[in-house]
């Protein structure tokens, strides 16, 4: 009998482990920094997983071909089979030693927009290549800074193929296409770059629209 209620005493006298007042003030600044802490990650990890559909605003309407051919552009050799949308529109030059204007679009536009600032200059008498990069445009693929360089490069094998050496290809970039017109000219030995509208990365360009979030 007297035991268990000395240890009934002993528990009484113990100290209570609810927090006090102070401990649950001296907390919650921590609890409260945590809501939004939670979020902002959560939102980070959302542009992470879906960042490509923020840098790239591929447009979904394919050329028209009667438009292009006015302009003077027809599908590459072995282009646009089965009614695929060419990945390559050329316009050739007049003489055969004349210069060819690469034209590397910017974001949310496509090859029809190059045709119709290209016309001076095929006015004058210069070749000319549209690229169209993957998913722009109804182009197969998907784009990424890794498909649309091969894309690029694969126009250069094309003129290659049709005789035109780097020495004639003056590289023109817009926008997205001055990233991709400057990695293209490393090396090659081509007769000029032109650079519109400049990027100086895809991380900087992301900064811009998105200043709260650290660009990698």
């Amino acid at each position: 009998g007297a035991k268990p209620l000395a240890r009934a005493r002993a528990s009484w006298s113990k100290p209570a482990t609810t927090d006090t007042p102070a401990d649950s003030l001296a907390r919650m600044p921590l609890e409260l920094l945590a809501v939004p802490a939670l979020a902002y990650a959560a939102v980070v990890g959302f542009l992470a997983v879906r960042q490509r559909s923020f840098i790239f605003h591929p447009p979904a309407e394919r050329p028209d071909r009667a438009a292009m051919a006015a302009a003077g552009f027809a599908p590459a050799d072995g282009e646009g089979a089965r009614d695929a949308t060419p990945r390559f529109w050329i316009a050739p030059a007049r003489a055969p030693e004349t210069r060819v204007v690469v034209f590397l679009h910017g974001n949310a536009s496509t090859v029809a927009d190059g045709a119709a600032k290209l016309a001076p200059l095929l006015g004058a008498g210069l070749g000319a290549m549209l690229v169209e990069y993957p998913g722009y445009g109804g182009a197969p693929g998907r784009p990424t800074e890794a498909t649309i360089l091969e894309q690029a490069e694969e126009a250069l094998r094309v003129l290659a193929r049709a005789g035109v050496g780097p020495e004639r290809i003056v590289l023109w970039g817009e926008s997205l296409g001055t990233g991709v017109a400057t990695r293209l000219a490393i090396g090659r030995g081509v007769a000029g770059v032109v650079l519109a509208a400049t990027v100086t990365s895809v991380d900087d360009r992301a900064q811009e629209d998105y200043w709260w979030s650290q660009a990698t």
